[in-house]
């Protein structure tokens, strides 16, 4: 079986002038392995695929449009690279937040106009089915017999009753 980094080095080999980065796995993230590259004096972000995502994620291509489309507006960094399994975009210092970053109420202000910002951005054309994730998401952690279990099927009968979006994200 094929590693991450394996299939982040071969991703790197396939666009120019990044063969043989340096790879560093950044903490966070639930559904996939993100690398800091560092070449050159250069600094990037890559997410690489085994294969093209399926739902209820965006290829890599897809989503590279939507943060192209977000680093217009100034609210992500520049895509320097992408395939339907590649995305590779500059490097944005940061801090990933935790759950006691979100009890900061100065913090979730900072968030609130962020979102407004984000949500103010041109559609995608993509429709999210929120509740078909959500259930995708309920079964997976079910699977594992946890003893969230009970807790995320309180809340999927909650997003069940809501109607679902009408438009595009």
């Amino acid at each position: 079986m094929t590693g991450t980094r394996d299939i982040a080095e071969r991703a790197l080999d396939d666009i120019p002038g990044w063969s043989g980065a340096r790879l560093t796995a950044l903490p966070g993230g639930t559904t996939n392995t993100t690398w800091l590259v560092e070449k050159d004096g250069r600094r990037a972000t890559l997410k690489a695929d085994a294969s093209r995502r399926e739902f209820p994620f965006a290829s890599r291509d897809i989503e590279a449009m939507i943060q192209q489309q977000a680093a217009s507006e100034g609210l992500a960094s520049d895509v320097i690279y992408s395939s339907s399994t590649v995305l590779l975009s500059d490097y944005a210092d940061g801090t990933v937040w935790t759950g006691k970053d979100l009890r900061n109420i100065t913090n979730l202000a900072l968030l609130a106009r962020l979102l407004q910002r984000v949500h103010r951005l041109p559609s995608t054309g993509r429709r999210f089915d929120a509740q078909r994730a959500a259930q995708l998401y309920a079964s997976r952690i079910a699977a594992d017999d946890s003893a969230e279990a009970a807790s995320v099927d309180e809340r999927l009968m909650t997003l069940q009753s809501l109607p679902a979006p009408a438009e595009f994200c």
